[in-house]
């Protein structure tokens, strides 16, 4: 049996951040086709582009303003009350959640989420799935997804990692 030079082996961490798992305010949804499509396509557009500087530095000032706009977006309606208590294993680089809908790898998938600890701050980040597990128990059938964060910025990474701190250092305290 050969196995992939880049692929761990068996019993290998390969996570960037550790994870918790922990029951917080939690949706998901597939974003639109359109914004999907424009802020993929700016990406691609701006990697071939790097010697003409100018243009390059127009397309950095677009993709500044829709981030602003996303963020604006993210903020509307971001009422914590709205979100539903949902159980998930979390990281600072992605998360894992149960679903009744079938994800296909590489779908982009639209995440609100509440970091704790209370009160808690709402996060909505665009995110890629990047595994599905079919399980079918005595409940029914589900999907378990695994989804990795997109365009993080250091200081949102830095905030998920803090309240994931404080959530391990609550459960370690309480078990005490």
């Amino acid at each position: 049996m050969t196995r992939d030079k880049d692929r761990p082996g068996p019993g290998v961490e390969r996570r960037e951040f550790f994870r918790v798992d922990e029951t917080i305010p939690f949706e998901y949804e597939r974003p639109s086709r359109g914004l999907r499509t424009l802020r993929e396509g700016l990406k691609e557009i701006a990697s071939g582009l790097s010697e003409d500087k100018a243009l390059l530095r127009l397309l950095e000032s677009i993709d500044s303003k829709l981030n602003a706009i996303m963020d604006a977006l993210s903020r509307e309606g971001s009422d914590i009350c709205d979100l539903p208590l949902r159980e998930v294993n979390i990281s600072a680089g992605g998360l894992r959640f149960t679903s009744e809908e079938r994800f296909e790898v590489g779908e982009k998938v639209k995440v609100r989420i509440g970091l704790p600890p209370y009160p808690f701050r709402v996060l909505c980040l665009l995110s890629e799935v990047v595994r599905v597990e079919e399980v079918i128990d005595e409940g029914g059938r589900y999907f378990e997804v695994a989804v990795k964060f997109l365009y993080l910025d250091e200081d949102t990474r830095k905030s998920i990692l803090q309240s994931l701190m404080e959530v391990q250092r609550k459960k370690i305290g309480g078990g005490l």
